[in-house]
C-alpha cells in the first residue's frame, strides 16, 4: 500500500506539472499583436525552469508612449536573452479571457502570438484526467489486499465508524486546503494602468485565512466621480494603505459593474494556485470515497451478534440527531449573522440614501445566541409615510437608541441601513458545508429502523446447519 500511495503521488506531481508547463508552451501572450505603443527595457532573463528550462523568464521596464512607466514580466520567451540590452517595440491591448469577464489592459510584443487551444486543452485536462485513472487502476484491488492485510494482522486496524469519520475529517480538511489556496491569491493581478483611486481604507486580519492575510474595505472613485464598494480579502490593501489614496486599475465588464484591483499589481502564482487548488479538490473527493468503508449490516445468525449490531445502531442515531441538529443550525446562525445584511458584492455602488432611521428600543436577536442586536426602527423615507420597523443583524444597536441614520429600500418594503459590513467569501461556503454535514450525518437516522428489524426479527434457519443433519455410518442407507 505505501508503495502504491508513493507511485500516486510523484504521478500526479508530474501530472500537475505537465498541466502548468503547458500554460507556459502553448497560452500565447495576452495582449500581443498590434502597433508600438512603448518600448521595453532593462530587460533581465533566466530559464524558466517550470517549463523543463526549455523556455526564457524575462522581466522588463515599459516606458509607453506617453512617458509612464510599466513593470513587465514574461515566462514564455515573448523576450529571450538576444533581446538584453536593446529596446524592443511593445503594444498593449485590453484583454478578456470569457465573454463576461473583466477586461484590462496587457502589456505584449507587437508580433502577435496567440494560443494553440487544443494543445493547451490536452496538457491541462488530458494530464489530471490521465493521472486520475492510473491512479485508481493502483488502488482498485485494495479492498481484497486489505482483507489479506488484516488476516496477516490478527484484525482490522480500524473499525468501521472510526474509517468513516477519518474519511469525514480527510474531506473536510482538503476541501477547506483547497478553498485556502484559491482565496490566499484571490483577485491578484500583475498591475496596469490606475484609472481610480481608493481612500477610506479599512483593515483587519483574516481569521478564515488563519490570519496569514488582511481583509480591507475601501471606497473607490473613479475618473467619472462614480463611487464603488471594494473589498479584499488576500491583501491586494493592507494596513500600510490606510490614510492614503490608492491608484486602483478598472475592469469593465460585459454586463454588471466594474471591477477594481490595485494598479501596483501584486505576486499571483497562476496557474499554480487554481491547479493546486483543483488537485485538493479532487483529493478530498477521492480520498473519502476510497477511505468510506462499505456498509455492510447484514443479520448475523447469532442472537447476541445481533443485539450487539442493533445497540451499535442505536448509539450512532443518539450521537447523529444532535451534531445533525447543531449543523443545520449553524448553518442557519452564519447565514442570519454574516450573510443578511452584508454587501456581498465587491462592485456594488455606494448605497443611495432613501431616509432615515432612528431606532426607540433594542434587544438581544436570541436566535442567534444574542450575538446581534434587533431594535425597532421608525423610518422617514424621502418620499411617502413614515413606517415602523424590526431590524436585526445589528444594523441597529443601542448606542444609535435616538440617533438618525442613513436607511435605503430594498427588495420592495423593507428597509436596512445604508453603512453595511461586507459579507465575508467564506460565509456562504461554511453554510453550504455546514449544510451538506447536516444533512450527511441525518443520513444514518435510517439505521434506527433496522435496529429495530435486528430486534424483532428472527433469522431464518439455514439448511446446512449441522442440527438438521442425521448422522449415518457409511454404507448405511436411510
Amino acid at each position: 500500500m505505501t508503495k502504491r500511495i508513493a507511485i500516486a503521488a510523484v504521478l500526479w506531481i508530474a501530472a500537475l506539472y505537465i498541466a502548468q508547463a503547458g500554460t507556459l508552451f502553448f497560452d500565447g501572450e495576452a495582449g500581443s499583436g498590434g502597433e508600438t505603443k512603448g518600448y521595453a527595457q532593462d530587460i533581465s532573463c533566466s530559464r524558466n525552469w517550470w517549463a523543463f528550462g526549455a523556455l526564457w523568464s524575462c522581466e522588463a521596464t515599459i516606458v509607453a508612449n506617453d512617458g509612464k512607466r510599466y513593470h513587465y514580466s514574461n515566462g514564455n520567451s515573448s523576450l529571450t536573452p538576444a533581446d538584453v540590452g536593446k529596446r524592443v517595440p511593445m503594444t498593449n491591448n485590453r484583454v478578456r479571457t470569457t465573454r463576461t469577464s473583466a477586461a484590462s489592459v496587457k502589456w505584449g510584443v507587437t508580433e502577435e502570438r496567440p494560443p494553440s487551444k487544443g494543445l493547451l486543452v490536452l496538457c491541462l485536462f488530458g494530464a489530471p484526467v490521465a493521472a486520475l485513472f492510473i491512479t485508481f487502476r493502483l488502488f482498485r484491488d485494495r479492498k481484497a489486499d486489505s482483507a489479506a492485510d488484516e488476516r496477516q494482522r490478527g484484525g482490522p486496524r480500524l473499525t468501521r465508524y472510526r474509517k468513516r469519520r477519518f474519511a469525514v475529517v480527510w474531506f473536510l480538511s482538503s476541501l477547506y486546503a483547497a478553498i485556502f489556496v484559491g482565496a490566499f491569491w484571490a483577485d491578484h493581478t500583475d498591475g496596469g494602468e490606475a484609472e481610480a483611486t481608493a481612500d477610506n481604507v479599512e483593515c483587519e486580519r483574516n481569521w478564515m485565512l488563519l490570519g496569514t492575510r488582511w481583509s480591507c474595505s475601501a471606497i473607490v472613485t473613479d475618473t467619472d466621480g462614480k463611487q464603488y464598494r471594494y473589498t479584499n480579502y488576500s491583501s491586494m490593501l493592507t494596513p500600510a494603505d490606510i490614510g492614503a489614496e490608492v491608484p486602483m486599475e478598472k475592469f469593465t465588464y460585459a454586463d454588471g459593474p466594474p471591477k477594481f484591483s490595485p494598479a501596483r499589481g501584486s505576486f499571483d502564482p497562476k496557474p499554480w494556485n487554481a491547479i493546486t487548488g483543483f488537485a485538493l479538490g479532487i483529493g478530498a473527493f477521492a480520498g473519502a470515497a476510497f477511505l468510506w468503508p462499505p456498509d455492510r449490516l447484514g443479520r448475523p445468525a447469532d442472537p447476541e451478534r445481533r443485539r450487539a449490531l442493533a445497540r451499535s445502531l442505536r448509539r450512532q442515531w443518539r450521537w447523529n440527531v444532535p451534531i445533525s441538529v447543531l449543523a443545520l443550525y449553524g448553518a442557519y446562525f452564519v447565514h442570519g449573522v454574516f450573510v443578511v445584511a452584508h454587501i456581498n458584492d465587491d462592485g456594488t455602488v455606494v448605497l443611495p440614501t432613501q431616509g432615515s432611521g432612528t431606532a426607540r428600543s433594542c434587544d438581544r436577536d436570541w436566535r442567534y445566541l444574542g450575538v446581534v442586536w434587533q431594535c425597532t426602527v421608525e423610518v422617514k423615507p424621502d418620499f411617502g409615510s413614515e413606517v415602523t420597523q424590526t431590524m436585526s443583524q445589528s444594523q441597529f444597536t443601542p448606542d444609535d437608541i435616538g440617533e438618525p441614520k442613513p436607511v435605503t429600500l430594498v427588495r420592495g418594503s423593507t428597509w436596512e441601513a445604508v453603512d453595511q459590513p461586507y459579507e465575508s467569501k467564506f460565509a456562504v461556503w461554511a453554510m453550504i458545508v455546514l449544510i451538506a454535514i447536516g444533512t450527511v450525518i441525518a443520513k444514518p437516522l435510517s439505521n434506527l429502523r433496522i435496529a429495530r428489524d435486528l430486534e424483532n426479527s428472527r433469522p431464518e434457519p439455514d439448511p446446512l446447519d449441522g442440527q438438521f443433519l442425521e448422522h449415518r455410518p457409511p454404507g448405511v442407507r436411510p
